[in-house]
């Protein structure tokens, strides 16, 4: 799924998706390529480890058990923490999906995501 290259800068990555095979196949691909990766299955878990890891990116899906996604971006922007989130959704063009965009949230992919598309996105920010 991902090439040998490594990448030239590090980053820290945040994933926030209740979907454990997808979560363990990202970040076993993102550390291979050299970033430092934490994950979080809910959203509460989501915004401690955004406080504690700092991140430079986040990939969030819109929908975890008992917070949305669109809820963690929320109390995001109440707490003045300013970092880039991916969405990474099943949903179509929904309204939560609209409602991201209009906070502020620039990337929605769409799953199944291919590993090129979750490089482009991760280069866009970091």
């Amino acid at each position: 799924m991902y090439s040998r290259k490594r990448n030239k800068s590090i980053g820290r990555i945040l994933i926030i998706d209740d979907d454990h095979e997808l979560v363990d196949l990202l970040k076993d691909g993102l550390e291979y390529k050299g970033y430092h990766v934490v994950t979080a299955y809910t959203g509460e878990l989501g915004l401690e480890a955004v406080r504690l890891f700092k991140p430079q990116l986040i990939f969030l899906d819109l929908k975890l058990p008992r917070m949305s996604g669109l809820e963690v971006i929320q109390q995001m922007i109440k707490s003045a923490i300013r970092v880039p989130v991916v969405v990474v959704t099943n949903f179509g063009y929904s309204d939560m999906a609209a409602a991201v965009r209009r906070i502020g949230v620039k990337r929605i992919l769409h799953k199944p995501v291919d590993s090129d598309t979750i490089i482009q996105a991760i280069e866009e920010f970091i």
